[in-house]
């Protein structure tokens, strides 16, 4: 029963169940992304806005509930982030689209726990 108590907490917990902060934190740097791919001028600026912001998102989320793509993305987004801006600022140079299929790789990665049923850290099973 307690462990049963402890899944509902976290999934009580996680920001992707409120529509509202679900499409503020992690849709509208979606969207950034695919303007970012039809504006090639300040592509380099909003990947680096995006990223972080996703980044951001998910590290919150990951602190406040330990859901498992959260945990993975968030600090790996932020590394992405980081190198997307030092890119931007010309103090690296970065190919872009290695910068893209990498943010692809660990979105991959990251959902992969979830498919297989671990959706939040510290829980037994599947948590859904």
């Amino acid at each position: 029963m307690e462990a049963r108590t402890a899944q509902l907490d976290k999934r009580r917990k996680d920001l992707s169940g409120n529509r509202v902060l679900n499409f503020v934190l992690w849709r509208v740097p979606v969207i950034l992304i695919l303007v970012a791919m039809l504006w090639p001028a300040v592509s380099a600026e909003l990947w680096t806005v995006a990223l972080a912001w996703i980044g951001a998102g998910c590290t919150w989320n990951a602190l406040r509930c330990k859901r498992v793509h959260c945990s993975i993305m968030g600090p790996l987004f932020l590394l992405l982030a980081a190198l997307s801006g030092a890119a931007t600022l010309a103090w690296l140079s970065v190919d872009w689209n290695y910068l893209g299929l990498a943010a692809l790789i660990i979105v991959a990665a990251a959902f992969l726990p979830e498919l297989l049923g671990k959706k939040y850290f510290g829980s037994e099973g599947s948590a859904c």
